[in-house]
């Protein structure tokens, strides 16, 4: 049985990530009824609009700017609601989310992109949810951070109480990770922390940065959102 200390902070943490995941699906669902759908009626006005001018007349090339932002900001909603309610963590799991992530970046920087999982299960939503964000941040912090994407190998690892994550990139290959990019990981590793989880990175000549994220599981007497 865990000490009554660590049961209270255990219990506390999962009362924290649990009323974080309502207010992110509210979230969601605030982006979706009052902006995205918005957006949706502009973009159809726009589309009816676009016939009735003439063709290389200024406003219809007004009309058609208009409409290539609104579907930029109509793909910057569905990003953001996919963002703060992914939608994947419902059934299929921790596993799809994080391979959908890669496939983003992949479609993004034209990297190459692996993902390996040894050991899987399932964990209580608001857990895998809390460690979805942490990899995010993760893959944010590449994205901004490392020159050349090359390729980008995920591995996750269920490992006795522990999930482990293992992301190498070679954007910043034979170059050991600065200031710049340790201020970066900060976020990464506040958020590990938050649920009792570490997360440190290393640099090898050749072999590019990589950051490794350890989180407790959820014990049984305190679970995540349960």
């Amino acid at each position: 049985m865990l000490p009554l200390k660590r049961r209270s902070r255990q219990q506390l943490l999962a009362l924290a990530l649990a009323a974080q995941d309502v207010e992110r699906r509210w979230l969601a669902e605030a982006v979706h009824d009052r902006i995205a759908q918005s957006l949706v009626g502009v973009f159809q006005q726009l589309q009816m609009l676009e016939p009735l001018a003439e063709p290389e007349s200024p406003s219809r090339k007004l009309v058609v700017r208009a409409t290539g932002l609104l579907r930029e900001a109509l793909g910057a909603s569905r990003d953001l609601m996919n963002d703060l309610n992914p939608p994947l963590l419902d059934e299929p799991g921790l596993s799809p989310l994080i391979q959908e992530e890669l496939h983003r970046l992949q479609d993004g920087t034209g990297c190459a992109t692996d993902l390996a999982v040894e050991g899987e299960r399932r964990l209580p939503r608001s857990f895998e949810l809390a460690v979805y964000r942490i990899f995010h941040e993760a893959l944010v912090n590449i994205k901004r951070h490392s020159r050349h994407i090359r390729r980008v190998a995920v591995n996750v690892v269920y490992e006795g109480d522990s999930v482990v994550l293992h992301i190498l990139d070679d954007g910043g290959v034979a170059v050991p990770p600065g200031a710049e990019r340790l201020a970066a990981l900060e976020g990464v590793r506040l958020r590990a922390e938050i649920i009792g989880g570490t997360a440190g990175v290393s640099s090898s000549p050749g072999e590019g940065i990589t950051v490794t994220i350890s989180i407790p599981r959820p014990a049984r007497s305190g679970r995540y959102g349960q």
